[in-house]
């Protein structure tokens, strides 16, 4: 993809195609394409246009009304060293009235060990169980 490749130059001009409706077969601005171009920003390691997408295409992205999004989020975090950003994230999934699902989940208990937060792990472990009653860990 275009984030491994670390043509984020080049995912940013398509976005601006897309967004502009100048692109070839006319695509929309969906909370879908814009997380796979979070995802190549992540791929990349660059946080700092993650964030900036997120901030400027925040109403569409809000559409989907997915924790797709924040998982991302919490993985680029992970992935770039600031394993302590990915709990952040997991407030603003409450903040915004969602559940987080096992992905969510699995990434935040990976934050927390990342991070040396053993308890906090055990404690979003035991959430899991609770919010997943089918789950046996």
């Amino acid at each position: 993809g275009l984030g491994i490749a670390r043509r984020i130059d080049e995912a940013f001009e398509i976005l601006e195609s897309v967004e502009k409706d100048t692109s070839d077969g006319s695509p929309r601005l969906s909370p879908h394409l814009l997380c796979g171009f979070l995802n190549a920003l992540i791929e990349a390691g660059d946080m700092r246009r993650a964030n900036a997408l997120v901030a400027r295409f925040r109403q569409v992205l809000y559409e989907g009304q997915s924790v797709l999004l924040y998982n991302l989020l919490m993985k680029g975090y992970i992935k770039s060293n600031f394993p302590l950003g990915a709990l952040t994230v997991k407030d603003e999934i409450l903040r915004q009235g969602l559940k987080p699902d096992r992905l969510t989940y699995n990434t935040i208990i990976f934050a927390c060990v990342k991070s040396a937060e053993i308890e906090k792990a055990f404690q979003f472990l035991e959430d899991m169980k609770v919010s997943h009653k089918g789950w046996k860990g």
